[in-house]
């Protein structure tokens, strides 16, 4: 286990509310203050500890991903530039829901539960409600609290945090940040769709072994690992061709595979997987195997997610949604108006989102009605014009070149009889099913 991996998980090992100090660690873990610092960090980026002025780095409490977006009162304190004048020690705990208490005492007090966050003025009977119900208090407006209410926070452990910004402005920042984090759950993850503990050889093992496992499973690919679980090499067909059913595994194996790490991106695994031309690939933490991943299993996903009501359309989607595409044999022709979406500070359409449509138009020619995926591998915009807005506009992508694996496209933008923009796409191209 390397240093960076053994300080990251005496982190996660700590209680929340715990201190951390990058001094701290270099001398109870023996490292120097540099590898303590990335480490922190690290562990502050995955959400373990959280950094707070005038307060220090806390271990935080672990957040679920079905919770993803809720937020420990510590990120509260960032999120609204605020300061935490009393109850500490309970800035670790997570926010369950906020609560405006633009309402008198008696009605506040129906609504709040233990963990939420009460967002309120200068109003103390407020704040003393909220306090007795369990709830941390943001006070907005720049206001204080009383003496007393500081006294009450800290013997239950219960932020009080202050901001100078008014009560709908920290509502804002703080929906924001809520709206980023949801952003997150559309992002898959190989450690979401992974298969885990995953059917294994040793190097010890012979080919007898192996074939027993194909026989049984159906598969021909298998992680191989030694005795301490870690991931050493990886089994094929192409492996086995020609081996005797006494030949070691270990002997014949590939050794040093390409693999993924558990919190790597599934769009990032699927590129990988293609680019390499790989059809299984083993999944790690550190250097243990934890699963495996199919070219298969990474496409179905993608389309699943594609699919979810909650996913909110890309730029892509909404400059698209502006054009009327129409398709030939190895053609795309997209017809559209320029969208206010598409401009520059200038007033023209912009040359990325150009870019963008006149990729899009270049890939749905190669696709078609096809069960292809596609990538792009290298885009050449050799020649463009300024485009105006509401200018009505033709894309025309033309496939001029295909092999079993790559395609070449033409693409040209028209406006009328104006040529406006030309390029050349070269597109990766793999069987979804």
């Amino acid at each position: 286990m390397t240093k960076h991996n053994k300080i990251i998980n005496y982190i996660k090992e700590l209680i929340p509310g715990a201190k951390i100090s990058v001094r701290g660690i270099s001398m109870e873990l023996g490292v120097s203050e540099g590898t303590a610092y990335r480490a922190i960090k690290e562990a502050e980026a995955q959400g373990y500890v959280n950094t707070i002025p005038r307060v220090g780095t806390i271990r935080v409490e672990n957040n679920a991903d079905s919770d993803i977006e809720k937020f420990t009162y510590s990120e509260l304190v960032n999120i609204v530039g605020g300061t935490c004048i009393a109850g500490k020690k309970g800035l670790y705990k997570r926010v369950n829901k906020l609560f405006i208490g633009a309402m008198t005492p008696d009605i506040i007090e129906k609504y709040i539960t233990p963990g939420d966050i009460l967002i309120i003025g200068n109003r103390e009977d407020a704040q003393l409600v909220g306090l007795s119900r369990g709830c941390g208090l943001l006070v907005t407006g720049g206001f204080k609290c009383s003496q007393d209410i500081e006294v009450m926070a800290d013997e239950m452990k219960l932020p009080v945090i202050l901001t100078d910004y008014d009560t709908f402005t920290a509502a804002t920042l703080i929906n924001r940040a809520i709206y980023f984090k949801m952003r997150k759950k559309e992002i898959l993850f190989v450690k979401d769709v992974m298969i885990k503990s995953p059917l294994c050889l040793k190097p010890g093992d012979n080919m007898d072994i192996w074939k027993d496992m194909v026989l049984k499973t159906g598969h021909t690919r298998f992680p191989v690992i030694n005795d301490k679980g870690d991931l050493v090499g990886i089994i094929t067909t192409r492996d086995v061709a020609d081996s005797g059913h006494d030949e070691l595994i270990g002997n014949i194996m590939m050794r040093n595979p390409i693999s993924a790490a558990v919190d790597m991106t599934v769009a990032y695994a699927a590129h990988t997987m293609v680019w390499q031309g790989i059809e299984l690939m083993p999944v790690v933490d550190g250097k243990k195997l934890v699963g495996i991943i199919s070219r298969e299993d990474v496409i179905k996903a993608l389309q699943y997610m594609y699919n979810q009501p909650q996913v909110e359309e890309t730029i892509e989607d909404l400059l698209l949604k502006n054009f009327e595409a129409v398709f030939e044999q190895n053609k795309a022709t997209f017809t559209g108006t320029v969208p206010a979406l598409m401009l520059s500070h200038g007033g023209m359409a912009s040359f990325p989102s150009l870019s963008l449509l006149m990729a899009a138009a270049g890939l749905a020619a190669v696709i078609g009605n096809k069960r292809y995926e596609a990538e792009v591998e290298n885009f050449n915009i050799f020649y463009t014009r300024p485009i105006q807005i509401d200018s009505r506009i033709v894309i025309l992508a033309e496939v001029i070149d295909m092999s079993r694996n790559f395609s070449k496209v033409e693409i040209t933008v028209l406006s009328g009889e104006d040529k406006l923009a030309r390029g050349i796409l070269s597109v990766r191209m793999f069987k979804s099913r």
